[in-house]
């Protein structure tokens, strides 16, 4: 499963809903979005690799014109797949190539060209730490090492606490359980006053 960024520049963040609906039709998740008023700082930290170039201050002014909407997608293959939904940086080539890409329909010219989506699953994770610092973006654990971390750190505790439920036979079972699990959690240090 991929994870990535589309950004809806100033441009089409209008647009934001329709653009939405379209992602979902094509089967990608939006997991999480963010309207954004970029400030130079950031948007020169974003863009550093094309500092110095000609045309960056026409960059920088643009992306500072107005909100941007960040969206972390999840899709399997979504990376490769939105470079083919969003369609070429130039619009104009795009209405060519892919008529029916994002580009195609909502972009003007090669700086107004509505959009931007993570390249790589590199990018990608640079993408969601710049837009999305909260989100944790680790990947889950694979079936065996979730067997091995849920044999090793949760079932002896688990074990523990059933079997003192089985000694004490409490009235409420399930909260008595509850209640020692959360007094026993063995990542949670045990302070005793002297």
């Amino acid at each position: 499963m991929d994870r990535f960024v589309v950004l809806l520049k100033p441009d089409v963040a209008d647009q934001e809903d329709e653009i939405v609906y379209l992602m979902r039709h094509r089967a990608m998740n939006i997991v999480n979005r963010r309207r954004i008023l970029l400030t130079r700082e950031q948007v020169e930290e974003y863009y550093i690799d094309y500092m110095g170039d000609e045309g960056f201050d026409l960059l920088l002014e643009f992306m500072t014109s107005g909100p941007v909407v960040a969206l972390l997608v999840e899709k399997a293959g979504g990376i490769e797949d939105s470079k083919e939904f969003i369609g070429p940086h130039d619009p104009v080539e795009a209405k060519i190539s892919h008529p029916d890409s994002l580009r195609a329909i909502y972009g003007v010219d090669v700086l107004r060209n509505g959009f931007y989506a993570s390249e790589s699953h590199e990018v990608a994770l640079l993408d969601i730490k710049f837009f999305f610092p909260e989100m944790w973006i680790e990947p889950l654990l694979s079936k065996d090492r979730a067997k091995i971390y849920l044999e090793s750190s949760l079932y002896p505790v688990l074990t523990q606490g059933l079997t003192q439920l089985c000694k004490e036979k409490p009235e409420n079972p399930t909260t008595w359980l509850g209640n020692w699990l959360i007094e026993n959690n063995p990542n949670k240090p045990k302070v005793v006053l002297p």
